[in-house]
């Protein structure tokens, strides 16, 4: 018998019919700030058909209205190839160098490319913001980033990086900046700092160190070589802190998807990878990924050191037969005397902020000026980008999902209450609801995100089967099955009535059927089917 389509939909309950589509975004987010001119001129012209997109308009909001398309003059692209500009839709591919452009009545939300799922990467621009895609070189505006990874925003005087996390940044036209962390931690740097990027073109990999079964890796290089490096060299002057963007590819060799780990060199811990994470790679796919190398030379001697980078795979030794033990990246750190600020990216002062802490930046002040964030000014950002955020929102729950809210309005109230008492006060009843809120929503990603910090919170919650299902539910979402299985049993087992673990259950089998039949292998579809169906069973006949 044909295992099509029609045949797995029938298997799941009616509420659970329709498959949630998972949004995409960025590991590395650049983008540049201007101010935004009045009259722009409209042409509409395709996009360029060299490189890969970037990010896309996820959502464009005028007069508080979400919209499918704007104006030219209310949301706008500028092509990086063509220099021509064309009105804006939701869903609008932007590649590198492109610009965006919000009118006086418009917001818009952008979503970036890299491991969209996982890290649901979002930056959302008030009015009258113009932001370029690539290096975030900001003249003027009002964005709000909520990010995972490694995120940089450059002026002509400070830097921003940071890892996770979500904070405003308003630059006005003559220069001065303020940043309020949101969520968090901020590093932000003053110096002299260029908007443009050097572009540096992939050199060829060679695959050695065969005795630990790691893959070589290298960074993106000016001018390609049939051999790479030894080493890759970086240069940074004793006593200052340098950011340096490259990049990892590496292949899934194995016949299963397999889990790796970016680390840091643990014999030189001043060299860190801001964005370094976990991630996955299919079977017999090739990866690449951006992110950030930070080295503080602030109290490290003049000197030649030598390390290692490594992503070891995490589960490759589950899989018969796979050998791969992971990637790795030999640098050198050449850390000579400083060169009296020819460097235009040189970093003179460095500032972390935390949660609730706003850095400031006067026009003509050589200083960067750090504070607790005044209470005003966190409610300002959350009332401006709570517009933007519901406006975009649908008025129904993601299908397949078990509703967690009576109606729209409910939710929207309890995203807003929930989102202030979660960053005023760490509260974990409202990191629970926002989870639920963006579970509703179809945001695996950030929902998982914010289970987590309720129950890193209040410990006690680490067992309870609602919070335990709404994890299960994200992680299918983000498409990790295996994990949420996992966290749906352990729901089980802490209440076996429980019917939304039993039927959330049921709807990761449906889906490791279908990615099953998709490999057209029919056998393990039906077993995932009948456990499916017992699943739903269980949930239909539980006294709850």
């Amino acid at each position: 018998m044909r295992l099509d389509e029609k045949q797995l939909d029938e298997k799941r309950p009616a509420t659970r019919a329709l498959w949630l589509a998972a949004s995409p975004l960025v590991l590395l987010l650049v983008v540049q700030i201007f101010f935004s001119p009045r009259g722009a001129q409209s042409s509409i012209v395709p996009p360029p058909a060299n490189g890969e997109p970037r990010a896309l308009i996820k959502s464009i909001v005028v007069g508080g209205v979400d919209r499918l398309e704007a104006s030219a003059a209310e949301v706008s692209v500028i092509r990086a190839a063509t220099s021509a500009t064309e009105a804006a839709r939701a869903g609008t591919l932007l590649y590198a160098q492109d610009e965006v452009k919000t009118g006086g009545n418009a917001q818009a939300i952008l979503l970036f490319l890299d491991d969209p799922v996982v890290r649901d990467n979002e930056v959302l621009l008030d009015a009258n913001t113009r932001v370029q895609i690539s290096s975030v070189f900001a003249r003027a505006g009002k964005i709000l980033a909520k990010v995972k990874g490694f995120f940089k925003t450059k002026t002509t005087k400070i830097q921003l990086g940071v890892v996770g996390t979500e904070y405003e940044l308003i630059v006005s036209p003559d220069g001065s900046a303020t940043m309020t962390v949101i969520d968090g931690e901020v590093e932000v740097m003053k110096g002299n700092f260029s908007p443009l990027e050097t572009g540096r073109e992939p050199i060829d990999r060679w695959e050695g160190d065969r005795e630990t079964n790691f893959v070589r890796a290298v960074f993106p290089t000016a001018t390609p070589t049939a051999t790479p490096p030894l080493y890759e060299e970086f240069t940074v002057n004793a006593g200052q802190v340098k950011l340096i963007e490259g990049q990892y590819t590496l292949k899934n060799r194995c016949q299963q998807r397999h889990l790796f780990q970016i680390q840091s060199p643990p014999n030189l811990p001043w060299l860190q990878l801001p964005g370094g994470d976990r991630l996955e790679i299919s079977a017999g796919q090739e990866r690449t990924i951006n992110f950030a190398i930070r080295i503080d030379a602030t109290n490290v001697p003049i000197g030649v050191y030598r390390g290692e980078i490594k992503a070891p795979c995490l589960d490759c030794d589950r899989e018969p037969g796979c050998t791969l033990g992971g990637l790795f990246l030999r640098v050198e750190i050449k850390v000579v005397a400083p060169n009296g600020g020819q460097d235009g990216g040189q970093v003179t002062t460095t500032v972390k902020a935390r949660k609730l802490e706003t850095v400031t930046l006067a026009p003509d002040d050589e200083s960067l000026s750090k504070s607790g964030a005044m209470a005003e000014r966190v409610d300002s950002a959350l009332r401006w980008t709570n517009n933007v955020i519901l406006a975009a929102q649908p008025t129904y729950p993601a299908r397949a999902i078990i509703p967690r809210f009576a109606s729209p309005e409910d939710r929207s109230r309890a995203f807003s209450d929930a989102r202030r008492k979660a960053v005023l006060s760490d509260d974990p009843d409202s990191q629970q609801t926002l989870g639920d809120v963006y579970l509703d929503w179809g945001e695996g990603a950030r929902a998982l995100d914010a289970y987590e910090k309720s129950s890193q919170s209040a410990p006690a919650r680490q067992t309870s089967p609602e919070l335990l299902t709404g994890k299960g539910e994200a992680l299918r979402l983000t498409g990790r099955l295996e994990e949420a299985k996992a966290k749906l049993k352990q729901a089980i087992d802490s209440n076996q009535q429980w019917v939304p673990a039993w039927n959330a259950l049921g709807n990761v089998y449906l889906d490791q059927a279908n990615v099953a039949r998709d490999k057209k292998d029919t056998t393990s579809a039906r077993g995932y089917l009948a456990q499916a169906r017992e699943a739903y069973m269980a949930a239909a006949q539980s006294p709850q």
